[in-house]
């Protein structure tokens, strides 16, 4: 850009239209120090009647132009490729800035200036504004952060969005700015800087603050599916609410405190929590969490939680009467007040854990509440998430159309679907279902490798339990069965299943659970209602080809789905091999296998 520059707030506002390099921003801070460094208050206020708005087209503009959006980008994918590489889930912005060199760097330069000059005049005329006014800044900015969120949320998560924005703001590691325009007062300057640092900060954490809680519960509840839900997950959940409230009342401190008496901020601060859905949200999880404050303490935190649970029931009902209008007997009807149904769930939570201090097992106590927890979770995460749960169809559909001898079809992992619960030969049809996913595993070993699909059920006419047909979700012509339901019911997760199906391997094969390493996966996959109202977690487990020959042991006389022998008898062992062939799993002689 060249050396003629803006004199006025218009001018200056076209001038951050094309702002390329951190020196435009800079010029741009130095600008408007300069314009407000000597004005009165009631300069300022004629300045507002005679020109409106110049104070939100300068962060809108700066939210428009292409070059910080570019560098916008650069620096979300150096903080994407940092997350990946160090490891790590939650970096400091320190060690952040420490990957890069000085090229990159640049880039977390550009941004920091540029949100700093995003507010530079909101910072300077904020005091004079009308509270319907400062309300309305508050609506634009929000609108300026939507708009980042809609460019950059199909590539990038909030998270990420968040995490490498706020990351640019650690002054430390800026070498002092050197303005290429004459101040007028430093010291006015830096108070503006760091009011607008302030700002700026406090509009990023307000404006992701709810989309961060969702993403949050949907990290959790796919550790949930994967078998590692446990205290430290509702400490993460925790933890994550009260670290944004209290960094929010640190913004709105510091910024207090550097602007004086008269501030309409906390008018500015309501405006981002307009949705009264979502603040409900995250207010009734915070309450239920609330005894939850130490990470080396989340069993104490948990057994207090237990205790306290009927002295939360009731903050929740306080909670409720205050801020819901059903509570005042007016009809309230759709989805208007979604957030009541936050408070069901952790009504029924608490109700749950209120009765185990009467429990005298603690282990036991413990693992219920932990699974109750892991529940509720699931719950919340499908509140707040309702219209963005990641369907994984895309995973499974080429697997649809029919069975062959590397697809295979499993209703359950060890429910008989034709057999009533209290009928005599449950246990043995229990046994022979298991089994079956067993043989059908190593014949794909076996032979070409292949996909075994527990939970999509073929013959659903077949179904004899009512109990089942509640976890039923259809879908394009396919009929799901809520997997995840079932091993819950059994006390199981995908860890357990994994260890019963390495320990039935090693029984049926007499080979360590080692010789299977890289030859299996298991991973969840969630099949949602095409209008979202329902989901169900079937299993895919995926197959892959052994360079050996793998056979099977059976005792002389033994049932097929019996896969336990005893070395301490001597019995007759007889060894054959499992095979794919016509879409079915078929025993073959292993002689011509085991012969070299």
């Amino acid at each position: 850009m060249d050396k003629k520059y803006p004199q006025n707030e218009d001018e200056i506002c076209d001038y951050l239209k094309m702002a390329r390099t951190t020196n435009d921003f800079y010029i741009v801070q130095g600008l408007i120090s300069n314009l407000f460094y000597n004005k009165t208050s009631k300069d300022v206020d004629e300045l507002l009647l005679k020109k409106s708005n110049f104070y939100i087209h300068a962060f809108e503009n700066i939210f428009s132009n292409s070059n910080f959006m570019e560098a916008l980008n650069k620096v979300l994918e150096q903080f994407r490729y940092f997350k990946k590489n160090s490891g790590q889930k939650y970096g400091t912005s320190k060690e952040f800035w420490g990957t890069f060199n000085d090229l990159e760097i640049e880039n977390k330069k550009i941004i920091f200036a540029a949100l700093i000059t995003s507010v530079s005049f909101l910072s300077n005329i904020f005091l004079n504004l009308k509270r319907n006014n400062a309300i309305f800044v508050a609506e634009k900015l929000q609108d300026s952060m939507n708009k980042v969120k809609n460019i950059f949320g199909a590539k990038f998560s909030p998270t990420e969005i968040s995490q490498a924005l706020l990351s640019v703001f650690d002054r430390r590691f800026y070498s002092k700015a050197i303005f290429p325009v004459r101040i007028e007062n430093f010291d006015y300057l830096y108070k503006q800087q760091k009011i607008s640092n302030y700002l700026i900060s406090l509009t990023i954490k307000l404006s992701l603050k709810n989309n961060l809680l969702n993403s949050l519960f949907k990290k959790v509840e796919s550790d949930r599916l994967n078998g590692k839900f446990s205290t430290l997950s509702i400490y993460r959940i925790s933890n994550f609410i009260k670290r944004e409230i209290n960094i929010e009342q640190y913004y709105v401190k510091e910024i207090d405190s550097l602007f004086g008496t008269g501030s309409l901020l906390c008018d500015f601060v309501e405006r981002f929590k307009n949705d009264k859905n979502e603040e409900n949200a995250l207010q009734l999880i915070k309450i239920t969490l609330d005894e939850f404050k130490s990470k080396e303490k989340k069993e104490e935190d948990l057994m207090r939680t237990i205790n306290k649970a009927g002295i939360i029931i009731q903050n929740l009902e306080s909670y409720g009467a205050e801020k819901f209008k059903a509570f005042s007997g007016e009809v309230v009807g759709g989805d208007f007040e979604w957030s009541n149904k936050i408070l069901i769930n952790c009504s029924k939570l608490l109700g749950v854990l209120s009765i185990m201090p009467k429990v005298k097992d603690k282990s036991w106590r413990i693992d219920v509440c932990v699974r109750e927890f892991a529940d509720w979770v699931s719950s919340i995460h499908k509140i707040l998430n309702k219209y963005d749960i990641d369907d994984d169809w895309d995973k499974i559909s080429r697997y649809l159309n029919q069975e062959t001898n590397r697809v295979e079809w499993k209703s359950t992992f060890m429910t008989p679907t034709q057999i009533k619960k209290d009928s005599a030969g449950y246990q043995t049809a229990s046994k022979k279902t298991f089994y079956g996913i067993i043989k059908t595993l190593l014949g794909m070993i076996n032979s070409d490798g292949g996909i075994i699909l527990i939970g999509l059920v073929e013959n659903y006419q077949d179904i004899v339990r009512d109990d089942m047909k509640e976890d039923i979700l259809e879908k394009k012509g396919k009929v799901f069965f809520d997997v995840s339901k079932e091993l819950s019911i059994n006390d199981m997760n995908l860890d357990s299943i994994k260890r019963k199906i390495q320990d039935s391997l090693k029984k049926e094969t007499l080979i360590t659970v080692d010789s299977f390493n890289n030859l299996w996966s298991i991973e969840p996959v969630i099949i949602k209602a095409e209008d979202g109202s329902k989901e169900v977690v079937i299993y895919k487990i995926e197959i892959s080809k052994s360079e050996k020959i793998i056979p099977s042991a059976k005792i002389e006389g033994g049932s097929e789905e019996d896969i336990s022998i005893d070395y301490n008898k001597s019995e007759n062992i007889w060894v054959s091999v499992l095979k794919r062939a016509d879409a079915r799993t078929i025993r073959v002689d292993p002689r011509k296998y085991l012969t070299s």
